[in-house]
């Protein structure tokens, strides 16, 4: 394959090195001197898996030049996604595949303002690797995966194939048919929580629950995310993000007040409501009256 790696911090040029070491031609992308050093001396690493050097890789600041590739591992911060995403909209051909590696939910929606929507593949990067130098990467966990999966859930051929691809390279590679929810675990995990918390206090309060409720309509939701084109928001969302008075109190708020009532701790449910209390407030003129 030819890679592009765009970002060559901890996680790409770890992932890059492996992927460059089983064969592939791959380009790191990276300026100053950590570009200065991989041109020069290569890319060294250091891993708890065994170390490696790769005393000539490719490398540059302008990806435009390497030219039309089959696979592009988007590593930058998030809050460079834009600016990388415009940058590798040349190298993006008809079978190009972009996989976005960032941290949150949005990269991918940022992405797909630049390249077709066809071409990427969301993905998580579960690594711990630094550049403890120029041209030197640090990777100190036995974990090394990408999990990765097409929104749909469809084990495509370009899922199979970066599947094996990666595993040749000595990448742990997880395909997702729940990317969504792989992207942030924490979330879901949270989301689990907090509906697990409504069970209990319903039960608490007499009213009978099916066991599985809380799970079901957390992948319910998540489900309705990954068959809709544009990320779901709830009316609550819009009316917090616009500024205008939300139903807070009565979605997440009855939630608290009911676990006082019947002493059932709600410990998710009062975070949340805390959390986005302020900004209700706000809405209602009622801050500085709440703060008297």
């Amino acid at each position: 394959m030819k890679i592009l790696i765009m970002g060559s911090g901890g996680v790409g040029a770890y992932f890059g090195a492996l992927l460059a070491r089983s064969g592939n031609t791959v380009t790191f992308v990276a300026r100053g001197a950590n570009l200065q050093a991989l041109r020069e001396r290569g890319l060294s690493v250091k891993s708890i898996n065994g170390d490696f050097n790769l005393e000539t890789v490719a490398a540059t600041q302008h990806p435009a030049e390497v030219g039309v590739v089959d696979l592009v591992l988007m590593c930058v911060k998030a809050y460079s996604v834009p600016e990388a995403a415009a940058l590798v909209r040349p190298v993006v051909g008809e079978s190009t595949t972009v996989l976005c590696l960032q941290n949150g939910v949005e990269a991918s929606q940022v992405v797909q303002q630049y390249v077709s929507q066809g071409s990427i593949l969301p993905g998580v990067a579960r690594v711990s690797a630094h550049l403890s130098s120029p041209g030197v990467v640090r990777h100190v966990s036995k974990i090394q995966e990408i999990i990765f999966g097409e929104r749909d859930g469809a084990m495509t051929p370009r899922v199979e194939f970066l599947d094996a691809s990666f595993r040749e390279a000595g990448i742990q590679s997880v395909p997702s048919d729940r990317i969504d929810a792989a992207e942030v675990p924490e979330t879901k995990a949270m989301l689990l929580r907090l509906a697990g918390e409504v069970v209990s206090v319903a039960e608490a309060l007499g009213i009978p629950l099916r066991p599985d409720l809380a799970r079901s309509t957390v992948e319910l939701m998540l489900s309705m995310d990954r068959q809709s084109s544009q990320p779901i928001k709830t009316s609550m969302q819009l009316d917090i993000e616009s500024g205008k008075r939300s139903e807070l109190d009565s979605l997440i708020g009855v939630i608290t007040r009911k676990g006082k009532q019947v002493g059932v701790a709600t410990p998710v449910a009062d975070m949340v409501y805390a959390a986005l209390l302020p900004v209700d407030l706000l809405a209602r003129n009622a801050l500085k009256k709440a703060l008297l």
